[in-house]
């Protein structure tokens, strides 16, 4: 009968070695865990430093901008404060040359008007009638007359006095003149004159249904001492006719 003898295997383990290994190891991983940390520090460090010259650099482009929209606010300022002051200077030149203007073109007129009214007979010193014109109002019997006086250009001396209508004709059927005073119902007796150069003087005047006119006596009187008077008749036929 065969026996079988069991083999004991003997295995020599070796704990101190495994445990230097696993020492090891976790050396190893400390140590990258170690240089990755540092070298995600230094990126980091890195990165807030560009950043942070970054925002430097855009701060000082800030500034300088602000300086640059300062200057530019300064400069928009006094232009439209020159502006304003060019256009109020504008605005009074324009008004000074449109009141010279409308002063000129009256003047214009006035000459115009002088020209026109003055004849070589009008040299004469003194004032002188130079034109009655009558015109019918809208009331019955009611007129409006106009009357131009004038010296001449020779004399340059301002004429001062009274002129006086007269109205001649008949009434029922008997000569009979009425004044000044009558014509206007009492509102004046005269005018009074005050010209350098010409006059024109006008007003209203009412004719009874009776009174039949013939002629318009119109007289001056200077109030000037040594001054002669003057004297004009016209013709009421001429007068509604519009011819004096």
């Amino acid at each position: 009968m065969d026996v079988e003898v069991e083999t004991l295997k003997i295995v020599h383990r070796r704990p101190f070695r495994r445990a230097v290994w696993i020492v090891v190891y976790v050396l190893i991983l400390i140590g990258s865990a170690w240089l990755l940390f540092d070298y995600g520090r230094f990126s980091a460090g890195f990165e807030i430093k560009r950043v942070l010259e970054h925002a430097e650099e855009l701060q000082q482009d800030n500034d300088r901008l602000m300086r640059a929209q300062f200057v530019l606010q300064e400069d928009i300022t006094m232009l439209e404060q020159t502006r304003q002051v060019e256009q109020k200077a504008h605005d009074k030149v324009a008004d000074s040359l449109a009141g010279l203007q409308s002063e000129i073109l009256e003047l214009t007129q006035q000459l115009r008007f002088y020209q026109g009214i003055v004849s070589p007979a009008d040299i004469e010193d003194g004032a002188k009638i130079k034109s009655l014109r009558i015109e019918r109002a809208a009331e019955q019997g009611r007129y409006r007359y106009t009357l131009i006086l004038v010296q001449g250009p020779k004399r340059a001396r301002r004429q001062i006095g009274t002129v006086n209508l007269r109205l001649d004709g008949d009434l029922k059927g008997k000569p009979q003149a009425l004044s000044m005073k009558q014509l206007t119902l009492g509102e004046r007796s005269s005018h009074k004159y005050r010209f350098k150069y010409f006059q024109r003087l006008s007003g209203y005047f009412v004719v009874v249904e009776e009174f039949e006119p013939k002629q318009m006596r119109v007289s001056i009187r200077p109030s000037a001492k040594g001054e002669e008077g003057h004297e004009r008749n016209f013709s009421w036929a001429d007068l509604l006719a519009g011819v004096n």
